[in-house]
């Protein structure tokens, strides 16, 4: 099965994110989307049924991002509370 990924941040490390992201065989999709609010943010990942989601900026990861769609059922990478 592919899966489907999302990456959150617009800079060049995310964009990086996304190239190397895009090479693997076991990828269908990455999407990105500029970090805003942790609900706004949880509400396009379950919109476009991602299957993981890769966080860039350091801002979500503080506010909590990783514990709250992990909550949900959200595979995320990054660190947790």
């Amino acid at each position: 099965m592919l899966s489907k990924g999302l990456v959150i941040g617009n800079g060049g490390r995310e964009a990086a994110l996304k190239d190397k992201l895009e090479q693997s065989p076991l990828v269908s999709e990455v999407i990105t989307t500029p970090a805003s609010d942790l609900q706004t943010l949880l509400a396009f990942a379950k919109q476009k049924q991602v299957n993981f989601t890769v966080v860039g900026p350091e801002k979500p990861l503080c506010e909590g991002i990783v514990d709250l769609f992990k909550k949900h059922g959200l595979s995320t990478f990054g660190p947790n509370c």
